[in-house]
């Protein structure tokens, strides 16, 4: 189904990015108008639908044991971070501190891992993805602005890197969900790649 609108939609992350990074030099002013700005749109979108017995069926686990466990192979993404920070030129904690302004570490740590993938794979994976005639846009847009938020941190390239990976795990996240016909397998595997994230740079912190 094609509901128009989508390019509109897939802006919407480039815009408060730019100007929670870029204008307001705030971190959380670019996650927090990102997210409010998702919440709306599935709101909007159909109130009704997003009653609990739809979204449960959501993001209901399949049958099969492999799809229910795989996704918790994301976790490794904090031995990779670490393995690898000595040659992409991080430099998070310096930059975490210009953006998180007078906000501690831990509320980041508690919000990020468990709100950041319930509203992103319902609104990349199901509404994006319904106003899309070339499904591949809503890959390509997800990687990119992950891309937009990475070059704050590490250095252009590794951001370039992560942006074709992250365009490869949207394909990937979309595939199963139409396969398997549950986002179930992409919002754990999103949480625990978040949860690694976290804790490589909570681990990076205390040293």
């Amino acid at each position: 189904m094609n509901r128009g609108g989508g390019i509109f939609f897939l802006l919407l992350p480039f815009l408060w990015v730019g100007f929670g990074m870029g204008i307001a030099r705030s971190g959380w002013t670019a996650m927090l108008g990102y997210h409010i700005s998702m919440a709306v749109c599935l709101w909007w979108d159909d109130p009704v639908s997003h009653s609990r017995s739809a979204f449960s069926a959501s993001w209901a686990p399949p049958n099969s044991w492999f799809w229910r466990l795989i996704p918790w192979s994301a976790l490794l993404t904090l031995p990779f971070l670490l393995v690898c920070w000595p040659w992409v030129g991080l430099n998070t904690i310096d930059s975490l501190l210009r953006y998180q302004g007078v906000w501690p570490f831990w509320p980041f740590a508690v919000y990020y891992p468990l709100v950041n993938p319930l509203l992103e794979e319902f609104f990349w994976r199901r509404f994006v993805n319904e106003r899309l005639s070339h499904k591949w846009l809503g890959d390509a847009f997800f990687g990119a602005y992950h891309a937009l938020v990475l070059v704050h941190f590490v250095t252009v390239w590794f951001a370039v890197l992560c942006a074709a990976a992250f365009i490869g795990v949207a394909w990937g996240w979309r595939a199963i969900s139409r396969k398997t016909g549950s986002l179930y397998v992409a919002l754990v595997s999103h949480f625990a790649a978040n949860v690694g994230i976290v804790g490589c740079v909570g681990l990076l912190e205390m040293m």
